[in-house]
Order: structure tokens, then sequence, then C-alpha cells
């Protein structure tokens, strides 16, 4: 799949649910390619920081009432 994106280039790739490894995270955006991760609180945020990804897209218990952690030990602040 990330050999498709690579030769494909689109201009924004967007993760949910979880990250991949920082490798692909890095060739993608030496592609040229923009980065989104959603984070359901605090912690997955600074997660996707510290991974470098480009755009943190915040997402609260409004999105339809479900919450797709990708960090377990976060706490629900809801």
């Amino acid at each position: 799949m990330l050999e498709l994106l690579l030769d494909i280039s689109p201009a924004v790739v967007s993760f949910h649910f979880g990250l991949p490894e920082g490798e692909t995270i890095q060739r993608l955006r030496r592609q040229g390619i923009v980065t989104l991760a959603t984070a359901t609180s605090l912690q997955e945020a600074l997660l996707i920081e510290q991974q470098g990804i480009d755009v943190v897209v915040a997402q609260g218990y409004e999105a339809g009432g479900h919450r797709g952690i990708f960090a377990p030990q976060a706490p629900d602040a809801s």
C-alpha cells in the first residue's frame, strides 16, 4: 500500500485509529505528501506530534458517539 501511495503521490494522506511506523510517515513526507492523524485525547495528540505528522485532527465525543482510541492508556474525559 505504501508503494502505491508513493507512486500516486496524493496531496494528503490521513490516519485514523492508529499510526504506521515512523519510516512510513517519513517516506510519505519526503514525497511531499501532507500527513494528518486523528487524536481523541491529549496523549494521542502528543504522540502524533512526536511521530512527525503534519496536522493533528482533534476528535471529540461529538463524532457520532465513537472514540477510536489507539493509545488505550489514555483517559476518557467524556
